[in-house]
């Protein structure tokens, strides 16, 4: 298997009726299983946005691509992140434009107020005047924060136009407060193992290996897998339960044998996404098996 190859090989399948595990616990065994496939989408993505112009984009790409993983669907790495690449360039541009737009005024905001309190020797009205503005500053960039876990799904799974993918993501970053504080918390808990790491010379080359090639897998991967019930709930399935049709993303029922084998369904699912990405780009996507 190349390293952008086929990700995807035959495998035991489920078993009908297996307990449904934690969620803590199906993170980290599915993201074990993947962690070398996401290593690649990650190369793949730094690679991407190495222009600084397509960030982006490849930020559009990379989370359509980790979405499948979470799904649990068949991914052909470059077929499908340069698919995605290039079907969400402009919105994926304006996002990423107004993220940075954003956290730099936001940024600087919190930066004034902070300074200027720290200066401040005696608690008058001024004082508070200013704690106010800081508070008020944090609030405001924590809540883009958790808009912004949801701004590059929704951008790749729905055709919204700018203005309704903006008051949906604001939308759910607080429907969603308590995932959105968990996806918080998991971020800082990354950011500290790193520290910890760098500031430790003799583990240093390994605490930047471990920044440059596990922030976006692990961080992406992990919000996706929280906020994507929140999405399929609250989003999806009222779509489809409106249009009377069944939800493809809803678990089959099989009264015999398993819920899905790997080397059948996905066997099966791959076939499908090879015919969809033969009819548009006129070709075989690649295997490297």
């Amino acid at each position: 298997m190349g390293l952008f190859g086929n990700q995807y090989k035959e495998g035991k399948g489920v078993r009908k009726n297996e307990p449904v595990k934690k969620p803590f616990f199906r993170f980290w065994e599915e993201f074990g299983r993947k962690f070398w496939n996401l290593i690649s989408l990650n190369l793949l993505y730094i690679l991407m946005c190495l222009p600084i112009v397509t960030i982006g984009a490849a930020t559009a790409a990379f989370t359509y691509v980790l979405r499948n993983h979470v799904l649990g669907r068949p991914v052909f790495l470059k077929d499908d992140f340069f698919s995605a690449f290039k079907n969400n360039w402009k919105q994926g541009t304006v996002v990423f434009l107004l993220q940075t737009i954003f956290f730099a005024i936001d940024g600087f905001a919190v930066y004034f107020y902070f300074s200027v309190v720290s200066a401040i020797e005696t608690k008058d009205m001024n004082f508070y005047i200013y704690m106010g503005g800081l508070a008020i500053s944090l609030s405001i960039g924590i809540i883009f924060l958790f808009m912004s876990f949801y701004l590059y799904l929704m951008l790749v799974s729905f055709d919204f136009k700018m203005k309704s993918l903006i008051k949906n993501s604001f939308y759910f970053s607080g429907l969603g407060v308590k995932v959105n504080f968990i996806n918080l918390l998991g971020i800082v808990l990354f950011v500290l193992v790193g520290v910890l790491m760098l500031s430790w010379n003799l583990i240093l080359p390994l605490g930047i290996m471990y920044f440059v090639l596990l922030s976006a897998p692990f961080c992406g991967y992990m919000i996706l897998f929280n906020v994507f019930p929140l999405v399929k709930k609250h989003v999806i399935d009222p779509y489809y339960e409106e249009q009377g049709s069944p939800n493809p993303l809803d678990p089959v029922e099989d009264e015999e044998e398993a819920v899905f084998q790997d080397d059948v369904t996905l066997r099966y699912e791959e076939e499908q996404r090879r015919a969809e990405l033969e009819e548009k780009w006129g070709r075989r996507p690649e295997n490297d098996q």
